[in-house]
This record gives C-alpha cells, structure tokens and sequence, in this order.
C-alpha cells in the first residue's frame, strides 16, 4: 500500500508540475497583424529652416513625404522613402552678381528633394507604439531667383547640389485599424549645400513637423 501512496504520489506531480508551470508563465502579446507586412505611407507637414548667418530672411514651408517599409519585429522596422521641402530666403549677393544686365529679384528659393533610408527602435505603448529613428539619404537642393533682363524677358538664376545628409525621426503610431495607422512625427534633417564661390557651403536642413497615413498589405 506503502509503495501503491508513493507512486500515485509521483504520477500526480507529473501531471500536474506542467500546468503550475504554465500558469506561472506571463501573458503571451498577441503578434500584431502588421508585422512583417509591406506598407506604404504619405505624410504632408510643416518645414522650419535651420539658421545659417550666409542666408538671412528664411522661412520654411512645406514638407511631404512617400514611402514604404516594413516592421521587421515587435521592436524593429525600416523605410525607404522619397523626401520633399522648401524654404524661402533672401536672394543672396551672390546670386545677383552672377546675373550682370539682369534685374534679379530680392527673393528665392530652395527646393530639396531626395530619397532616403530609415532604421527605427519601436516600443509598444499599450495600443499605441513609440518609435525613434536614424538615416542616410541623398539630396539635391536648388536656389532658385527670378530674374528680367535689359529686353524684360523673364527668366531664372540658379545653384544647384548634391549632396548627402543625415536625418533623425521621432513619432507615435496611432492605429486606425488592423492594417493602418496615422502617425505623428517630429523630423530633423542635417544637410548642406554648395551653391557656388561667391555665396559657399550653405545650410539647407532643418526641422520638419508631419502627420502620415501608413497602409499595410
């Protein structure tokens, strides 16, 4: 009987040791129907110049932003897009020297476009996810000015470069539904450009404000 207690003993811890385990185990996170989906996204925001003592008058306008991605892990995702914006400055002496016989006008402006890549660290916040983000990115920015010349033919003086720039994101994911999501995102792009000896190495990045529709196929 002795020997019948103990082994009856023994069988119950064996069946029952997995299941205290289990129960002892946290909560498993439901895998996010958006993992490891291709998305595309488009995002439209604000655009404030950084300051720079060789261009003065700035102001920014736009900003807009296409791209497409994937959200690789729970913490990781990656986008490769198109980026667009553009500012306002004071047509600088030397853009006006270049242009003899011309009447140039007092303003310009720069436009800059160019595709760039995007590595993030996402963290889950309850149903929202915050994220923040490094990357590379190739870019061409061209001042531009209105000229008129002695027969009062309108034309345009520009500077033209290309150049590589550095950019830093930071945002929230706000989901929509299963497969979309709108996002907040604060942007800053470092970036220069050289529009010719008589006007130099110039800022033409800055900081960027924008709000994004993401789909998920």
């Amino acid at each position: 009987m002795r020997l019948a207690a103990v082994v009856a003993i023994a069988a119950s811890t064996v069946v029952v040791s997995p299941v205290l385990a289990q129960a002892d185990l946290p909560a498993q996170t439901p895998a996010s129907p958006r993992l490891n989906k291709l998305d595309v996204y488009f995002g439209l925001g604000s655009f404030k110049p950084q300051s720079d003592a060789k261009l003065t008058g700035r102001s920014g306008s736009y900003s807009l932003a296409l791209g497409f991605g994937s959200r690789y892990s729970r913490h990781i995702a990656w986008e490769i897009e198109y980026l667009s914006y553009g500012q306002d400055v004071d047509t600088p002496a030397g853009l006006k020297k270049s242009a003899p016989l011309t009447s140039v006008s007092d303003n310009a402006h720069i436009s800059t476009w160019g595709i760039g890549g995007i590595a993030k660290l996402v963290q889950p916040i309850g149903p929202f996810d915050a994220y923040a983000g490094a990357g590379l990115g190739y870019y061409s920015s061209e001042l531009k000015a209105f000229k008129t010349t002695l027969f009062f033919i309108p034309d345009e003086v520009k500077r033209k470069d290309r150049r590589f720039g550095t950019q830093f994101v930071a945002g929230i994911d706000l989901p929509y539904s299963d497969m979309s999501i709108w996002s907040v995102q604060y942007r800053k792009l470092i970036l220069n450009a050289d529009f010719g000896p008589d006007i130099g190495d110039v800022g033409v990045g800055g900081s960027m404000w924008q709000i994004s529709y993401r789909k998920f196929f």
